[in-house]
């Protein structure tokens, strides 16, 4: 048959095949379309392998069935559900195939079918997830939405695995049972889903593992940033204590004591008051005063000391070979004892930050220097 024909087959008899198609998962009998389509016709189109005629049934012949699933279903949700419902119903049709020998033939086109739908369904599936995954790549930019978004399509492979580990030990139980019903056709699928199973687990190991790889790297990029924020969070909230006067004022301003009014312009009321008029007076005899910028003596020293190089880890070590406290330890140690209360504290909310999940913080304080410090014990 060529080209030109077949499509002429298939476009002259739409109907039926629309109808054998919709009703693929069911046992269509030839009286149903008696007004589709004469019993001359069919056997035509069996002829052309479009239709298969199996007693006083028909069904679309496999490759009729995937080439139109292929192009017509557009789904992108990842689901191998299904698998599990179909390996039911397949058992199911082997068990009566090989109890009711005399009626195999109505039972094997099903068991072929069935098998090369768990197969589309594998692949098409396996490809859905690869092009979700390079997205979720390439377009998630932000590292906690592109961490969120892996994680769940590394579940999503989990069940994947899942589903083609039940679809290999299903046919290692019922590979031999199906050879012996004797049908190349059936021979043929079987085999080839035995190949592309092989194939399948090929591509998906390597698959699962990058995308747990990728999300190890993300994890541990996040954690980072965040310590890094935290970080500079606790220092601020260190300067802003230790530098300013905020928990004098905080403590001294009351809210209900201190009146006050919001208004675009000055009340009348007020600019006649004699208190204004003295406050204008008073000062229109002064004259305007400024400030004469002051020589700034550079301590080179200092400069220099605060860029010596303070190792973290190395303190983090020698702190967790001794039973006191880390302000105490810190206070003590041969490499930050010369050091000043501010550069003691920096780092002591570094090595908090980055040992949190190691050192036990209570909430009895330790105050040095009008600065208060919580007790950190290993």
């Amino acid at each position: 048959m060529n080209i030109d024909k077949l499509f002429n087959y298939l476009y002259t008899n739409k109907k039926l095949l629309i109808y054998l198609f919709e009703h693929r998962d069911r046992v269509v009998t030839i009286s149903e379309i008696e007004d589709l389509a004469s019993f001359e016709l069919l056997e035509n189109l069996a002829f052309y392998e479009i239709v298969e005629l199996v007693d006083d049934k028909i069904f679309l012949d496999l490759k009729v069935v995937n080439f139109l699933e292929e192009y017509i279903d557009s789904n992108e949700i990842v689901d191998v559900a299904i698998i599990g419902s179909i390996l039911k119903e397949l058992e199911h049709l082997i068990l009566n195939a090989n109890e009711f020998k005399t009626k195999q033939s109505r039972f094997i086109p099903k068991i072929r079918r069935a098998l090369f739908k768990i197969n589309n369904i594998l692949y098409k599936n396996l490809d859905t997830l690869r092009v979700h995954i390079s997205r979720a790549y390439k377009s998630a930019d932000e590292y906690k939405l592109k961490l969120k978004e892996l994680k769940y399509y590394k579940d999503r492979l989990s069940e994947f695995e899942e589903a083609l580990k039940s679809f290999e030990k299903f046919l290692d139980k019922f590979s031999k049972l199906l050879y012996e019903f004797y049908n190349e056709d059936l021979n043929i699928v079987l085999n080839m889903v035995k190949k592309d199973k092989i194939e399948l687990f090929r591509t998906i190991i390597p698959l699962t593992q990058e995308v747990i790889s990728y999300i190890n790297k993300l994890e541990i990029t996040t954690v980072f940033i965040d310590k890094i924020i935290k970080l500079k969070e606790l220092k601020d909230s260190y300067e802003l204590k230790s530098k300013t006067n905020i928990e004098l004022i905080s403590s001294e301003f009351n809210l209900l004591e201190i009146p006050f009014r919001v208004g675009s312009k000055l009340d009348n009321e007020i600019l006649q008051s004699e208190d204004f008029i003295k406050l204008l007076k008073k000062q229109q005899n002064k004259k305007l005063k400024t400030k004469i910028a002051k020589n700034i003596t550079i301590n080179e020293n200092k400069i220099i000391q605060e860029k010596i190089f303070v190792n973290i880890y190395m303190l983090h070590r020698s702190f967790k070979a001794t039973n006191q406290n880390l302000i105490d330890f810190l206070l003590n140690f041969k490499e930050t004892k010369e050091k000043n209360i501010d550069e003691i504290s920096q780092i002591y909310c570094k090595m908090i930050l980055m040992y949190e999940d190691e050192y036990k913080i209570y909430d009895e304080k330790i105050v040095i220097d009008n600065i208060s410090f919580a007790k950190v014990m290993v």
